[in-house]
């Protein structure tokens, strides 16, 4: 499962992306400017089924970079402490955009996820 939060801001793409990681059990964080995951302390399990999960993701930019602070998951907070820099564009542009996004696994075997109350605050 992957979670993301963009901002164009002029030339410069910050990316908030959140992925839990069955295979290493953990959550990542997209570094954007290197285009690649970078691993986490912070654990994250296959959720059950038919149970709903909270999920509360924090981050803020600052100094030039993006920041990934802490993950809460039913109540349970973990600190990240991560940062990255953006990746620069060729064009300008000033919007935020949010997604969310299932990957298959190798034999890419159906399943059935839902989403409810996504909501993203800045300032």
């Amino acid at each position: 499962m992957e979670f993301s939060t963009s901002q164009h801001v002029g030339y410069k793409w910050y990316r908030w992306d959140w992925q839990c990681s069955f295979f290493y059990g953990v959550w990542r964080t997209w570094d954007n400017r290197n285009s690649k995951w970078v691993n986490t302390s912070a654990p994250c399990r296959r959720p059950s089924a038919y149970k709903w999960t909270h999920t509360v993701f924090e981050g803020h930019r600052a100094n030039g970079k993006i920041y990934f602070d802490a993950v809460t998951v039913n109540g349970h907070r973990y600190y990240v402490g991560k940062s990255f820099y953006p990746k620069s564009l060729s064009y300008s542009g000033n919007w935020i955009t949010i997604h969310f996004q299932l990957n298959g696994n190798r034999t890419q075997t159906d399943f059935d996820v839902w989403g409810d109350k996504f909501k993203v605050s800045y300032w």
